[in-house]
C-alpha cells in the first residue's frame, strides 16, 4: 500500500515548469501505468477500470469531492494491492496544476 501511495506522490511531483511530465514522470508512467495482464501476470500496477466496470459500478466509483463535498468525483483509475486484494482509487489524469485526490482505499469495488 505504501508503495502505491509513494508512486502516486512521486508521479505528482514529476512535472516541469511548463506542466509537462519529466523524464522521471514518463518512466514512472511506463513502468507502473502501462502493460496488459497476461497469463498469471498482474499487468500494470495502476489502471483504469474497463468500460463495462465503469458502467456497472459508476455509482460505487463516484466519491464526494474531498474539497467540495457538495460535488462528486468519478475515479475509475486505481492502484492494485494483490494480497489482500485492495484498491486505491484516485483522480485522473495527474496534472501539475491540479490536485491529486486519493478518494478510496479498501477492498476491490468491482468484484463480480
Amino acid at each position: 500500500m505504501l508503495f502505491i501511495l509513494d508512486t502516486l506522490n512521486r508521479l505528482k511531483t514529476c512535472f516541469d515548469a511548463d506542466g509537462q511530465r519529466t523524464a522521471e514522470g514518463n518512466a514512472i508512467y511506463q513502468n507502473f501505468f502501462t502493460g496488459k495482464k497476461e497469463k498469471k501476470g498482474r499487468g500494470a500496477l495502476f489502471s483504469d477500470s474497463s468500460e463495462g466496470e465503469k458502467s456497472k459500478f459508476k455509482q460505487e466509483m463516484t466519491f464526494r469531492h474531498p474539497e467540495n463535498p457538495d460535488t462528486s468525483i468519478f475515479c475509475p483509475w486505481h492502484g492494485k494491492v494483490q494480497t489482500p486484494q485492495l484498491r486505491v482509487h484516485f483522480s485522473w489524469p495527474v496534472r501539475a496544476d491540479e490536485a491529486l485526490y486519493v478518494v478510496y482505499i479498501g477492498p476491490k469495488i468491482t468484484k463480480k
